[in-house]
């Protein structure tokens, strides 16, 4: 499902990495499933990762206890969500300029 949304939408070719619960039996905010990300692509730099989230408490919460930066994602009618680093975002097509900064992982 998360695929097919980035695809969908044209961020997969600016994701190098997805990393889901689901595959590692880590569920978030555990810092460990941040921590397998990090490893995943080699920079263990906490603020060189970007969490796209959903949910304030699992993703976000999760993603600023890990020391990423990290934007909210909420398609909700009418309502906007401001993340940690003060993103707003209602459409997935608004991150692409946040993947195409040179500094992004």
């Amino acid at each position: 499902m998360q695929y097919r949304k980035l695809h969908t939408v044209g961020l997969d070719a600016l994701v190098d990495t997805v990393v889901l619960s689901d595959d590692i039996g880590v569920n978030k905010p555990d810092p460990r499933i941040f921590i397998h990300a990090m490893e995943r692509v080699g920079d263990m730099c906490p603020d060189s990762h970007l969490m796209i989230g959903d949910n304030p408490s699992t993703d976000i919460d999760g993603a600023r206890g890990a020391g990423w930066r990290s934007v909210l994602f909420d398609c909700s009618a009418g309502r906007l969500s401001i993340s940690q680093d003060g993103i707003i975002t209602t459409s997935l097509r608004e991150m692409i300029p946040l993947l195409s900064r040179s500094d992004n992982a």
